[in-house]
């Protein structure tokens, strides 16, 4: 449902018990009388080793808005939190408990809060995300393989960094938010350089070492949606009917989860690419002519011939490389000018079934049950 989250809250509103902790010392707070100067432009972090166990990230960055403001951001991975890794998945009925574990962290950290205060702090950024089993020995990798194909927005910039590293990860990103899909398994064992999740647990490590020994036969898809502006967040929980500027408690909510996770999903399997996510016939010409025979209409040769090779030039290569293709030649505005062609092969492929993980994605995002590792680790040792 929820992986990281960072929260704000005003340092002098909670009790600094051990400002040494930090680097530098945040000690000054209490020397005030001696002025502030460059330290309002000094950033001051806490970031525990993870060999001691999983903590929150916190950096103070102080200001002066004609008057001094010292907000506080709190930055953690909810799961990893809870469970000491991602793998395994929170619920809403989690929230009181992941509130007692985060401000018995706090304390270790020399920052004393109330309750209250976490649940009403603000949040700057959320990543909803959603662990996705694949059945039918379909494995994550070629999922990402086909999804990389659909026609999403040139406004996303599409990074092919990690799905070049054995096709394990895919990224669309437009700097306010990212939508990124890939294999959480596979993830675990790279190294920090190559990996999405940057901070993976010894715990995770050690389940996926287990998962590895024992050839678990586990395939899990994982998508993430990285809300990283608060203006993006915004605008995005209006736009749902929630109100804006929400906090913790608010946005740990499974029904957001679903419509956040719902949304970028419809987004990037849109109607021009629905096509893609099916299985069409190996003969594709055979296909788009059999189709006027049956509905009673004539196309053109070219267009016969022009509908078969769109189908598998994309199939292939994608529909983005088709569009950046006749874009070098021609305008943009062709490519919206062939709309009706889209349309048309939507209506030649209507009858094909869906690849088995599409319905996998889609049944996961409706019921949004929590995802647990230990289920998967049954079945193996059941097989």
């Amino acid at each position: 449902m929820i992986d990281t989250v960072i929260l704000t809250m005003q340092l002098d509103k909670t009790l600094v018990t051990d400002p040494d902790k930090f680097t530098p010392s945040l000690r000054w707070l209490k020397e005030s009388d001696r002025g502030f100067g460059a330290r309002l432009f000094t950033k001051y972090t806490q970031n525990i080793n993870q060999k001691y166990g999983y903590y929150p990230r916190l950096t103070v960055t102080p200001r002066w808005k004609g008057y001094l403001e010292i907000p506080l951001k709190i930055e953690f991975s909810v799961p990893k939190l809870l469970y000491g890794n991602n793998l395994d998945e929170v619920s809403e009925d989690d929230f009181e408990r992941v509130i007692e574990v985060l401000q018995s962290k706090l304390k270790e950290m020399g920052i004393r809060v109330f309750p209250e205060q976490l649940r009403n702090a603000l949040v700057s950024a959320v990543h909803y995300s959603k662990n996705i089993p694949l059945s039918h020995f379909v494995t994550a990798s070629w999922v990402i393989s086909v999804l990389s194909k659909l026609d999403v927005t040139k406004r996303l910039e599409l990074n092919h960094r990690h799905f070049k590293n054995q096709g394990h990860a895919l990224y669309f990103d437009c700097g306010s938010y990212q939508i990124v899909i890939y294999d959480k398994l596979k993830d675990i064992g790279k190294s920090k350089r190559h990996a999405v999740d940057k901070e993976p647990t010894s715990e995770q490590l050690g389940l996926f070492d287990f998962i590895k020994k024992n050839k678990i036969p586990a395939e899990i898809l994982r998508i993430e949606i990285r809300l990283v502006q608060k203006g993006k967040l915004n605008s995005l929980f209006t736009q749902f009917g929630y109100p804006a500027n929400p906090t913790f408690k608010q946005i740990f909510n499974s029904e957001i989860a679903r419509k956040v996770l719902h949304f970028y999903w419809d987004f990037i399997a849109n109607e021009k690419s629905l096509f893609l996510l099916k299985a069409t016939d190996q003969d594709t010409l055979k296909q788009v002519i059999e189709f006027q025979r049956l509905n009673k209409r004539k196309l053109s040769t070219i267009e016969t011939l022009g509908i078969a090779q769109i189908i598998e030039y994309s199939k292939t290569n994608g529909l983005r490389t088709l569009r950046e293709s006749l874009s070098s030649f021609y305008s943009d505005r062709n490519w919206f000018r062939q709309q009706k062609y889209f349309d048309l092969i939507e209506k030649i492929t209507a009858d094909k079934k869906p690849y088995d993980f599409v319905t996998d994605i889609e049944n996961t995002l409706n019921t949004l049950k929590p995802y647990r590792i230990e289920n998967d680790l049954i079945k193996g040792e059941e097989s």
